[in-house]
């Protein structure tokens, strides 16, 4: 299949984004605006589930494929590995840090997580969506994303650009006013606090993300158009009205977490459009160095992803440790880079180790399942 650089740069701009936010967790006291800069990498995860469902129209398109069996494998093979492997580590580190350093871990390891979060349903539980793996709630979403795709892509390949983002804005209005409804009148009743201004289940949830694969969709098919002279503007417009609503708590309306990251999302989608379009015509520097890592970081982004939150344990410890007297302002960024790149080298191990032969025995599987198919129509 043809490979688009502009994926993966937006695949390492989407991890280094998640490793950004996490930076300043670390770091206690930092000012308003220092917390708010941080605090916009949480978005990296949409800027994912943008290329992911790029990746996904690209490689149903170019392979024609119908065989659902062989979509799922893939798929499967693509993340189950790497997860599974997650849920051993990062049970055996907590676990070691809590015997060994004294470090308190809260969570659930309950049977119940276990088992959710291997079917990949932990998505759905209120207590157990975000736990066994950390960040794992962005993995459950992508897997429910990828169940349901085939049906969308089969409605979706006989649509315009327009009606698809049509679509996408009906969906997110949907998906809004449904919460909203929720917040304002289910709440009343029942006598409940659900609502989605702040990171939960809801937040979450494939249906309140819906909405942004949906746009992952467009930018597939609208990728050959050209965008108009203001569409960076329009773009940087949409980032920082949803970072605006992301920020501002005076305002809380209970359904905040199911309107700034589609607005974001828009904005990432114009600069995606933006991106294909200037790498088309001019691709990135041969024979430079920071390129070449800008590409292989996109690469390794899932692992990277993984891994990245063992390392922030680390270099938390270290800081409570070793940070007294540093300027609490100044160290979140030295702390994105070393995590960064820390991370990218671990990333390098586990995608050689992990990720790469789940691919490859995917592809085996498969193989396996054409020849048995071509045996049995030979006889």
């Amino acid at each position: 299949m043809e490979k688009f650089e502009a994926i993966d740069v937006t695949r390492a701009v989407a991890v280094a984004l998640v490793v950004w936010v996490h930076a300043h967790h670390i770091v206690p006291g930092l000012n308003v605006f220092v917390a708010a800069l941080f605090g916009f990498g949480h978005l990296g995860v949409q800027l994912f589930f943008l290329a992911s469902a790029f990746t996904l129209c690209h490689s149903m398109a170019s392979r024609g494929e119908v065989d659902l069996k062989k979509f799922y494998l893939r798929r499967f093979f693509r993340i189950a590995p790497l997860y599974y492997a997650a849920i051993v580590f990062y049970f055996v580190w907590r676990n070691g840090l809590e015997q060994f350093l004294g470090v308190e871990i809260t969570g659930d390891y309950s049977p119940t997580a276990f088992l959710l979060n291997f079917l990949f349903l932990h998505g759905f539980s209120p207590e157990h969506y975000n736990y066994v793996v950390p960040g794992g709630w962005s993995i459950a979403t992508e897997m429910a994303f990828y169940a349901i795709f085939p049906f969308i892509f089969a409605l979706v390949i006989r649509m315009k650009p327009g009606m698809i983002l049509l679509a996408a804005l009906s969906l997110a209005a949907a998906t809004a006013s449904g919460q909203w409804i929720l917040y304002n009148i289910v709440n009343s009743v029942a006598g409940t606090t659900l609502d989605n201004d702040e990171f939960n289940v809801f937040y979450a949830s494939i249906f309140n993300q819906m909405p942004i694969f949906i746009l992952g969709i467009c930018v597939y098919f609208a990728r050959k158009r050209a965008l108009p002279r203001l569409a960076p503007v329009v773009a940087i417009a949409l980032i920082l009205a949803g970072n605006l609503i992301q920020n501002d708590r005076a305002f809380d309306t209970g359904v905040d977490g199911a309107i700034y990251p589609f607005l974001v999302s828009c904005g990432f989608a114009i600069f995606l459009l933006l991106g294909f379009q200037r790498l088309n015509r001019k691709p990135l520097a041969e024979g430079s160095r920071f390129a070449a890592f800008v590409l292989e970081a996109g690469r390794r982004s899932y692992s990277i992803y993984i891994c990245h939150f063992a390392v922030l344990h680390v270099l938390r410890e270290l800081y409570a440790r070793l940070g007294v007297g540093l300027d609490p302002n100044l160290a979140p960024f030295a702390i994105f880079i070393v995590m960064f790149l820390t991370t990218y080298v671990i990333a390098g191990f586990t995608m050689r180790y992990i990720e790469q032969p789940g691919i490859e025995l995917g592809k085996a599987v498969i193989a396996r399942l054409d020849r048995r198919r071509l045996a049995r129509a030979a006889e």
